[in-house]
């Protein structure tokens, strides 16, 4: 892991950077698709880490924004059920 990775601090990939061959293009391709997943995710204010500080996978964000919807939508059932929805 990087050091700007283990210090959170998620720098944008040189994006149209010559690769000397395929693989190292494809990884360059990847850290510019996890680049893209982060910024999504904090533009939706998605925690990086838990209130302990540890810092959660991709994956992990993507859970908590699930939860987050899954919350919401319980809570506009119950007040549309309850009659509070005008």
């Amino acid at each position: 892991m990087s050091n700007e990775a283990q210090n959170g601090n998620f720098a944008k990939p040189m994006l149209g950077a010559v690769a000397p061959d395929m693989k190292d293009n494809k990884i360059m391709l990847l850290e510019e698709d996890l680049w893209c997943v982060h910024k999504y995710l904090d533009d939706l204010e998605l925690p990086r880490a838990d209130k302990d500080g540890k810092e959660y996978s991709i994956v992990g964000r993507i859970k908590r924004l699930e939860e987050r919807y899954l919350k919401q939508m319980s809570e506009l059932e119950t007040m549309y059920l309850s009659g509070n929805c005008t």
